[in-house]
């Protein structure tokens, strides 16, 4: 009878156990960035480059070496501040693309899309959202299995003005999955 009870007070740790074995957790997190934009407009046109590097993502550097999958979900970019200590911003709306570039590229041939913006007003709060898609996922992965390094290009077109000083701020909602690696 003593035989038993441990039996089948181990059984639910056991099978709990098993269950994890080879399973993916997923978890979803955010990467929040401040970019501030800084250029006359030259052109009718301005393009600005964004460094990310995915070493000061608590998450992805808990689960680096058991990462399966990276899911860009999208990405929100809102003017947290319409002029800066460079300047007065004459931009009131511009249109364009906002892009990812992998570490070490040097010009837009390798970019992915993210998406478009059009008649994105310059003013306090205004915001945009992105959606993902398999590309960007397949990117993300990329990433962190090189480099961790990326950058967000923004190529835009304004309706008016011609100094862009404002601060935007990005944030990618992504998700990971990885292996618990317990077996």
């Amino acid at each position: 009878m003593l035989t038993t009870n441990v039996r089948a007070r181990l059984a639910l740790p056991i099978a709990l156990v098993l269950g994890l074995a080879g399973c993916v957790i997923n978890l979803n997190f955010d990467i929040p960035r401040s970019f501030q934009i800084d250029v006359p407009v030259a052109n009718g046109t301005f393009s600005q480059t964004f460094p990310v590097d995915f070493s000061q993502q608590a998450e992805i550097q808990q689960h680096k070496g058991s990462i399966d999958s990276l899911s860009f979900e999208s990405l929100d970019l809102t003017v947290t501040q319409v002029n800066t200590s460079l300047g007065t911003n004459t931009l009131t709306a511009l249109s364009g693309t906002v892009s990812l570039r992998p570490d070490g590229a040097t010009d837009a041939s390798k970019d992915v899309p993210v998406g478009t913006l059009t008649n994105f007003p310059i003013t306090l709060n205004s915001t945009v959202n992105l959606k993902g898609s398999p590309a960007l996922d397949a990117f993300l992965l990329q990433a962190v299995k090189g480099t961790g390094k990326f950058s967000i290009i923004v190529t835009a077109t304004p309706a008016s003005g011609n100094q862009a000083h404002f601060v935007l701020l990005s944030t990618l909602h992504a998700g990971l999955g990885y292996n618990t690696g317990i077996f």
